[in-house]
């Protein structure tokens, strides 16, 4: 098979099958888990079945190649919990028919070609070997030893499949029997090692895989961890769990162990992907450690401290006693502003410049600065869509660079200017951009709102408000719905002309949800009335400073507001 993959869908009974395999649970793998509850939904769809329905169980992962006295070792890496169960289930069903004469036969044949193998030497072995914590009591299991069986959540399973079949005649049993064997199916997926099993991993339906990226660097550290005498396994797994806990409220989960990896040592000189991240964690497991003076051990717990942090900056929410408390609200602000224009490539720098601030290596002040400037570097190559595959490129050199100069703040400054578009750049980009109906368009019109119409005058800001509405001042339906046929008429431009203008940035303000429904298709004299009802200052301005609302109006005020953005997005 060389490097390849292979995955084919199989019914149960091609799974367990084939002459001198068995499959083996690798000891780093978690135990056998599963409750009551997840049995419960086992057995309900199986029982569920009709005569010529399926039900998709979901995938089986080995790796292969390996070679144990006679037998094809089957390295099972996903789907463990799954093919215990389904293994925990025929064994009652093979002790049932063992006690029925009619069916003595075909409890021979289950615990020949399913319970057990054999080799091509007629050598027999259990069908299924799991971790060495459980694969004593399983066995014992399989062997009708029931006497000392320490793991309650193999014994249990065992016990809710032996009161279920207790209720059924030997008939019903052989119909569980069959369905299980014909109408259950998995994808059966096979690689010569985990990295073969990743690549195919990103092109298979999620509902048909589970293992991930994060499976993999979680398996490849157990592993290495379980193989080495020194390194504490029980620690590099507690350290795990917590990392996975820290993350779970993050979207897309690996981006934080991209993120680790190109801001913290071992140094990552290089953009990390998705398809990459396992393969330079593995390189960082096997060869950049030494390097380094750093065990597994001190490589995970930093992992760790990390995942917390970078919980934080996803959450906006950073708590630690290290800042005061305008401190705290001031970051937090940049961090919710990050999330609301989709800055999530900045994390990788975050990361490193939080953890020089900790450090007492970088000065608090230096920080919020350079949170600024990712703010401005942010918009500034949104508005004029330049290309975000260049930003983890970007903020990776960053974070492996710019704390070995003498001013980071400033070499980061620096770099930002150099990769972003200039102010006449910004101009122009801005005020012939479309903002679409979303939160980076929220944030801009909140922006102009805080900073420059608010300078002089008191007002809220929109996270103060819990409904606030982008208002479109001339409707965006204008020439193609009914309801606002007064504006069509009223508008000095025709429909192609309109196109092009009604999300310029002029022709949006802010603008409460109540106010917003009571303006909706009114013309522009009568929206008016409920503008001057807002308390968005830039809103009241519209008041004052527009008698009419016409197509020069739109390029007027994206003149001036392009202006402005110039101003409060600099560096």
């Amino acid at each position: 098979m060389g490097n390849k993959i292979h995955a084919e869908e199989m019914k149960i009974e091609e799974v367990l099958t084939g002459n001198s395999e068995y499959y083996k649970i690798p000891d780093y793998q978690r135990r056998f888990s599963w409750k009551r509850e997840q049995l419960e939904d086992f057995w309900f769809d199986l029982n569920s079945l009709e005569a010529d329905e399926e039900h998709f169980l979901g995938s089986i992962v080995v790796i292969t190649g390996a070679h144990n006295i006679g037998f094809n070792e089957l390295e099972l890496v996903d789907g463990q919990q799954r093919l215990t169960t389904i293994m925990l289930l025929l064994k009652n069903i093979q002790k049932k028919f063992k006690d029925n004469q009619e069916y003595n036969e075909m409890a021979k044949m289950i615990n020949a070609n399913y319970l057990f193998t054999k080799n091509k030497k007629a050598k027999r072995r259990i069908q299924l070997e799991l971790g060495k914590l459980d694969h004593s009591d399983y066995e014992n299991i399989m062997n009708d030893n029931m006497k000392s069986i320490d793991n309650q959540n193999l014994i249990n399973a065992y016990k809710f499949f032996e009161e279920k079949l207790s209720k059924m005649t030997e008939k019903e049993i052989e119909e569980v029997y069959d369905k299980l064997l014909e109408q259950i199916l998995v994808v059966l997926i096979q690689a010569q090692n985990e990295k073969s099993a990743f690549r195919l991993f990103e092109t298979l339906n999620d509902r048909g895989l589970e293992l991930s990226a994060i499976d993999l660097m979680k398996n490849y550290l157990l592993k290495v961890a379980n193989n080495n005498e020194d390194v504490d396994t029980d620690l590099i797994k507690e350290n795990w769990e917590n990392i996975i806990l820290n993350i779970q409220d993050v979207n897309r989960k690996v981006r934080f162990f991209r993120h680790y990896i190109m801001s913290s040592e071992p140094v990552t000189n290089s953009k990390i992907t998705q398809r990459r991240v396992y393969d330079r964690f593995k390189e960082i497991i096997n060869e950049d450690l030494a390097d380094y003076n750093l065990t597994i051990e001190d490589y995970i717990k930093n992992m760790e401290e990390k995942s917390e942090l970078y919980r934080n900056i996803n959450n906006a929410n950073i708590g630690d006693d290290f800042f005061t408390k305008n401190q705290r609200t001031i970051i937090n602000d940049h961090l919710n502003n990050f999330n609301a224009i989709g800055a999530l490539p900045a994390r990788t720098l975050l990361l490193k410049a939080f953890d020089q601030t900790l450090k007492k290596e970088l000065s608090v002040q230096d920080l919020t600065s350079i949170l600024e400037y990712i703010e401005t570097f942010s918009i500034r190559r949104i508005v004029g869509q330049l290309a975000t595959g260049e930003l983890d490129t970007i903020y990776n050199y960053l974070a492996v660079n710019a704390f070995s100069e003498d001013n980071p703040e400033l070499f980061i400054k620096n770099y930002f200017k150099k990769n972003m578009p200039s102010d006449s750049e910004f101009e122009n980009n801005f005020k012939e951009r479309d903002f679409r109906n979303n939160d980076q368009t929220k944030y801009i019109l909140d922006t102009f709102e805080k900073k420059h119409f608010m300078k002089n005058a008191a007002g809220k800001s929109i996270k103060e408000r819990s409904e606030v509405h982008i208002e479109h001042i001339a409707p965006t339906s204008s020439f193609t719905a009914k309801k606002y046929k007064k504006w069509a008429d009223y508008l000095d431009v025709d429909k192609a002309e309109f196109e092009n203008l009604k999300t310029r940035i002029g022709n949006l303000t802010l603008l409460e949800y109540k106010l917003n429904i009571r303006a909706s298709n009114k013309p522009f004299k009568q929206k008016k009335e409920r503008y001057d009802e807002s308390s968005f200052k830039m809103t009241e301005e519209i008041i004052k400073n527009y008698s009419e609302w016409k197509s020069n109006s739109i390029l007027q005020r994206s003149e001036e507001l392009s202006k402005i953005a110039v101003d409060i997005w600099s560096l």
